[in-house]
C-alpha cells in the first residue's frame, strides 16, 4: 500500500506543478487551448485561447482554476 500513497502523491504534485507552469509560462506559448475535463462522463467543454499572449475565454474560468491560474485569471478579457 506503500506504492499507492506515493502515487497519489506524485499524481497531486504534478497535477499542480502543471498549473503552476502554465501560470508562469503561458505568454511563451504561440497558441494554448484550455479545455474543462472535470465532468464525469461529459465530454470536455471548451475555456479559452491564448494566442501569442492575448487570452480570449468563450466563458468565464470555472471557480476552481481562479486559485490555480491566477495570471490568466486576472488576464481573462
Amino acid at each position: 500500500m506503500a506504492g499507492i500513497s506515493y502515487l497519489n502523491g506524485e499524481i497531486k504534485k504534478r497535477y499542480f506543478e502543471g498549473f503552476a507552469n502554465l501560470n508562469a509560462h503561458f505568454k511563451y506559448f504561440d497558441l494554448i487551448d484550455l479545455f474543462d475535463t472535470s465532468a464525469y462522463a461529459k465530454e470536455p467543454g471548451y475555456i479559452l485561447s491564448i494566442e501569442d499572449g492575448t487570452i480570449t475565454a468563450k466563458r468565464s474560468l470555472p471557480v476552481y482554476l481562479i486559485p490555480l491560474l491566477p495570471e490568466i485569471a486576472k488576464n481573462i478579457q
